[in-house]
């Protein structure tokens, strides 16, 4: 009986801590019954986390009608300095939970990309062989890999050569070049806005 209370608050602070991480990617998107069709919770429920969020947790969590919630201010976390074998282990722990279904696949590739580019540049060849990134003709099932690619892109302010498939033309395939603003999470996988260099979209 003990044990699965314990699994059951395990499971709530995960919860609590993944609508905290989905409100701040995206700023009034998911309203309580979003967030309570996506956890298949009750609203009531989400409002219980909800309450923990701005008063346990003290975060800033406001919505107004007919709009999503969001954060009026987040607390700044003061910038870290590591050591070699605490970046190298804090790494190859995000590249672990990488290989866990249901974590924030964007932020954790995010993660990855801000991770490598602290190492100097003697490491590279060692670590991209650890992350095995992808090539640039990633197919559209490595979604991870294309994850990665495209956060490396956005680090390091480059273009992308996109080939996809589009519904409105029946499922031509087509070929674009863009500049990689933001990866936005989508329901339990994620979207990329960008500027298009041949529409300019």
């Amino acid at each position: 009986m003990q044990k699965n209370r314990r699994a059951e608050e395990t499971k709530r602070v995960a919860r609590i801590l993944q609508i905290v991480q989905m409100i701040a990617a995206a700023p009034r998107r998911y309203g309580r019954n979003d967030l309570a069709a996506h956890f298949e919770m009750s609203p009531e429920s989400i409002k219980k986390d909800v309450h923990v969020i701005r008063h346990g947790l003290r975060l800033a969590l406001a919505n107004e009608r007919g709009e999503g919630y969001y954060f009026e201010r987040m607390p700044k976390l003061p910038a870290l300095q590591y050591q070699l074998a605490e970046a190298l282990a804090l790494l190859l722990s995000v590249q672990a939970a990488q290989q866990v279904s249901g974590t924030g696949l964007a932020e954790l590739a995010a993660a990855v990309a801000r991770l490598e580019a602290l190492f100097p540049a003697e490491f590279l060849p060692l670590l991209k062989q650890t992350t095995r990134p992808p090539v640039l003709t990633a197919q559209r099932e490595h979604r991870q890999q294309m994850l990665s690619l495209l956060n490396r892109a956005l680090l390091y302010h480059q273009k992308v050569r996109i080939t996809y498939e589009t519904r409105s033309r029946e499922g031509v395939v087509s070929q674009r070049v863009v500049h990689p603003y933001q990866i936005m999470p989508y329901v339990r996988s994620w979207q990329l806005i960008a500027f298009g260099q041949r529409w300019q979209t």
